[in-house]
């Protein structure tokens, strides 16, 4: 029997408060005398963000006490001045929200006067609790971007091509030594300016495609890697904001690198992007502007007046690598001063298309530098080295050699049978010679560091050729990068294994995210619809991912074919309508934006994209045969037991029509919420008709998938759902207890069996050490989740750092510590928690910043005792859900409705503290 109590750490006087107040801990009722502040003040997600380009951007901010009573916000107010002077004064030259009566305390659009371009505006925020309005918050700001195209002066502009350089014709055409490419150095381009008033600030806009490097008076303007982040070069161009104020000089000079990217794809290989519409020659618009004390402003621009040379990066390109000949470096280019006589006038360009937009996803960075588990000499000047963790980036390298030495590094995941590199499996897909692969040409006996440019590579080891002397740990570091979110959640429990998947997890995330949601770091590097849409739960958990999935969701739309067809890889060259680009791929469109709207109540994504994810849908519709669908790719990567494709393709149409219907019921669309209800309901009916066997109990051929996505998605009767888990079971135990699915049914059958009471089968599946699993992978030497489970045993087939099993970690959050979002409560206003306390467990925790605050579920199991520790943010509200049992008086004290359900006990949690023991 279970027993409920209060610790003994808590005061009797709080005990006492907890029966008075039921479900909080803490009595103190009076608002005026508890200390209240608003604080991680956020505009568009950020906090001081620099070149918003929405015209409405959407305030947030959280409630922080530390007094333990119950606080739930009930209005608030928002001034926004264009001085902080103003502000201090409560004058709101631009909104006075006044006080509005509402529970939000996130995504509030701002309603005031038009905001104007390049500049920077100022807020804060008060709220009410019950009858009592707490002092203002402290002033954050916002700057705005461009939001006209005629906010631009500066000119697209490029260097001319390798024979039309000044002193450089006699290398037309560079052939690269052993690749068979024929291709132009990266160019620099410079242009020298003098600032003479004393600066107020100054704000550099730049957008440079494929990639850039901007300098400025010599320095790099920012640590940022690979910038902009990849698009529909014809449809959308991202640029950045730089604070540079700190950086301008009387005399300056800047410098840009520019790179080719996914815009200048100059090699082959299946998917096609050396012949997107798109490509073209590698080009930039860069703006400053500058603003003097005295009021006035100066814009220095790109136009006809810069000059260009090229670059000591000979090739570069972002699946084969790059190449960087040090005997062409000019030192000094980006300075002041420089002498650029022998330099090239540029070429005015036109725009690649796209329309030009501040880029709101957070840039790439490295986030670790690591240095060699091992080194292994395999011969002259030949090394293999050892990174012991698989990951996605490039390596910095100090060489000590003579002029024109050439140092090839080759980067992979495994070895072949004589201890050197394998890239077998990555260079499948290619039409070339080489993949993964950076040379470095020196110059003179020095000591020079070389670090990759403009590409980025996945792998463990290298293999490096013509490095002469004895390479050591000191001369070599790998450099990890990712876009760069901010940390949202962390778990961990007791158990060791759960800890090593929830690592590869991460790992394989961080790996597989770089502006926009890959499949792999090493072989392909595309943006595949179906593993983004799998994993967004995981994301969302983690980490701050928002920006990077919405800005996904526009590159989808930017996509989109004006029949509603989409292609399975996302940004694509054209490729990908007609094959792979099924339900369960594509419709990572309606799928990740109803999963932002959940995670983080964003209704503008849906609003944004309603008519997209309509027209997706819509699309879907016209290939069914009476509400059956029948195409796509069903669960790939299955291991024994095939799932039937119109099974699977079905569920996910039902889930379309699902999300359509209620987004457009948030959106106030009655007509469209009643007609996708409805087809939700037929394709319902025909679902169950077409592939239920009520005798058996089994869907289709009752594999672990056709019963768990059945289960998952709400499709079965509620009198058939015994049954119907039942037989899952059954599939579950004719796989020796292991996982019998492809990427489909591996989420969708652990998140079956925790719901409906058989979260231990699912850790089991989860832990096993034996074949297939992911504690087959953990106990196999993995750092990152594969593609296939069997790993380097599928040489040249498969990735070693796939994510598209990654769902795991959500099921860790979901379940081991239990917590679950609410549909109807968006952003985790209220949300429930259930830890399903397996008994391979001691302990578990877990923290989620919510969009209200953080959130904690930490539980440990002392003989017959559990200790349960949990944190519920001000503003919100918990259900917690345990096994029903004897009570002591406490459970008067934590709930205000006492409802025993399927054999459990609930409380309803108002915001606060609490610290329990059950018995």
């Amino acid at each position: 029997m279970n027993q409920l109590f209060i610790t003994e750490t808590n005061s009797i006087k709080l005990f006492f408060c907890f029966l008075i107040s039921i479900a909080f801990v803490g009595c103190n009722d009076d608002i005026e005398n508890t200390n209240i502040s608003l604080q991680r003040l956020t505009c568009d997600y950020q906090t001081s963000p620099l070149g918003i380009d929405n015209s409405s951007p959407r305030f947030g901010w959280k409630i922080v006490s530390d007094s333990l009573t119950d606080i739930d916000q009930t209005a608030y107010q928002i001034l926004v001045a264009t001085s902080v002077e103003l502000l201090n004064k409560n004058i709101a030259d631009v909104w006075d929200s006044e006080l509005i009566s509402s529970e939000q305390s996130f995504q509030i659009p701002f309603e005031g006067k038009s905001l104007q371009s390049s500049q920077r505006y100022y807020w804060k925020v008060r709220v009410k609790i019950k009858d009592v309005i707490s002092a203002y918050s402290a002033i954050d700001y916002f700057e705005t971007a461009l939001f006209h195209e005629t906010d631009w002066q500066a000119k697209w502009i490029a260097a001319p091509s390798v024979w039309d350089f000044k002193s450089f014709a006699t290398q037309r055409n560079v052939n690269q030594e052993n690749t068979g490419h024929w291709d132009e150095n990266a160019p620099m381009l410079r242009h020298d300016f003098t600032s003479n008033k004393e600066i107020d600030k100054a704000r550099m806009y730049i957008c440079g495609v494929g990639y850039y490097e901007a300098y400025l008076n010599g320095k790099r303007i920012s640590d940022d890697h690979l910038n902009p982040a990849f698009t529909k070069y014809d449809k959308r161009l991202l640029y950045q904001t730089y604070d540079v104020t700190s950086m301008v000089k009387k005399e300056n000079a800047i410098g840009i690198m520019l790179g080719n990217g996914w815009y200048n794809m100059n090699s082959k290989a299946v998917w096609g992007f050396d012949k997107a519409p798109w490509r073209g020659k590698p080009r930039v618009i860069m703006q400053l502007e500058i603003t003097y004390k005295d009021g006035s402003k100066e814009i220095v621009e790109t136009n006809d007046k810069w000059k260009a040379a090229p670059a000591p990066v000979t090739y570069n390109n972002i699946r084969v690598g790059m190449t960087y000949d040090a005997r062409l470096e000019q030192e000094g280019w980006a300075n002041f001063g420089f002498n650029d006589q022998k330099w090239s006038d540029v070429f005015t360009m036109p725009s690649p298309g796209g329309e030009l937009r501040a880029q709101s996803i957070e840039p790439i960075k490295v986030f670790e530098k690591i240095k060699p588990k091992s080194i292994q000499k395999l011969g002259t000047n030949n090394y293999l080295v050892d990174f012991g963790q698989n990951m996605a980036g490039w390596i910095t390298l100090k060489v000590n050699g003579t002029h024109s030495d050439t140092i090839k590094v080759r980067y992979g995941e495994i070895l072949d049978f004589n201890g050197h590199l394998d890239q077998t499996g990555i260079i499948r897909h290619m039409r070339e010679d080489e993949v993964q692969t950076d040379r470095f040409i020196l110059a003179d006996n020095k000591n020079q560091v070389f670090e990759t440019k403009f590409t980025f590579h996945g792998f463990q080891y290298v293999e490096i050729t013509g490095y002469k002397g004895d390479l050591t740990k000191e001369d070599i570091s790998a450099l990890a990068a990712t876009s760069n979110f901010d940390v949202r959640g962390t778990f961990e429990c007791s158990d060791p294994v759960i800890n090593k998947i929830q690592e590869m997890t991460l790992w394989s995330y961080k790996s597989n995210f770089f502006g926009y949601p890959m499949d792999c770091p090493q072989r392909e590097k595309n943006g595949w619809t179906g593993d983004a849409q799998l994993v967004t739960e995981t994301g969302l958990f983690n980490f701050h991912a928002g920006r990077g999935y919405a800005k996904y969701l526009n590159d989808m739309a930017d996509e989109q074919k004006s029949d509603g067809n989409l292609s399975a890889i996302v940004p694509t060259s054209q490729w990908g309508y007609f094959w792979g680009n099924g339900p369960a791929w594509i419709g990572a469109y309606p799928i990740i934006a109803w999963q932002l709207y959940q995670f983080d109540g964003n209704t503008r994504v849906l609003k944004e994209h309603y008519d997209g994810m309509k027209k997706m849908t819509d699309f879907f519709t016209r290939k069914t045969q009476d509400h059956i669908l029948s195409i796509g790719l069903g669960d790939w990567a299955y291991i024994n037991t095939k799932t039937p494709v119109p099974l699977t393709s079905t569920a996910y149409y039902y889930h379309f029509a699902d999300i359509i219907s209620k987004s457009a019921a948030l959106l106030g669309k009655e007509s469209d919420k009643q007609k996708y209800r409805k087809l939700a309901d037929s394709i319902k009916v025909a679902f169950n008709t077409q592939f239920y066997n009520q005798k058996t109990g089994y869907y289709a051929n009752g594999s672990q998938t056709a019963q768990s996505i059945a289960l998952y998605f709400d499709l079965v009767p509620t009198k058939e759902k015994e049954k119907v888990v039942k037989q899952m079971l059954h599939a579950v135990t004719q796989a020796d207890n292991h996982l019998d699915a492809g990427i489909l049914g591996a989420k969708y059958l652990l998140h079956a069996l925790a719901t409906n009471g058989h979260a231990d089968v699912a850790y089991s599946i989860i832990t096993t050490k034996s074949y297939p699993g992911w504690g087959y992978l953990a106990a196999n030497g993995a750092t990152t989740l594969w593609e296939h489970w069997k790993g380097a045993e599928a040489k040249g087939l498969s990735s070693l750092n796939h994510i598209m099993f990654g769902d795991v970690s959500n099921w860790f959050y979901q379940y081991i510590a239990g917590i679950r979002p609410d549909a109807n409560a968006p952003g985790f206003k209220h949300f429930f928690i259930e830890p399903k306390l397996t008994t391979s467990l001691e302990w578990a925790a877990a923290n989620f910043e919510s969009a209200y605050g953080n959130i904690k579920v930490a539980w440990k199991k002392q003989g017959d005792l559990l200790e349960l520790n949990i944190e519920i943010p001000h503003n919100s509200s918990a259900t917690l859900i345990l096994p029903k049992g004897k009570l002591t008086g406490a459970d008067i004290a934590l709930t205000s409705k006492k409802e025993h359900i399927s054999g459990k006990m609930t409380f309803e949690l108002k915001s606060g503290t609490y610290n329990l023991n059950i018995k």
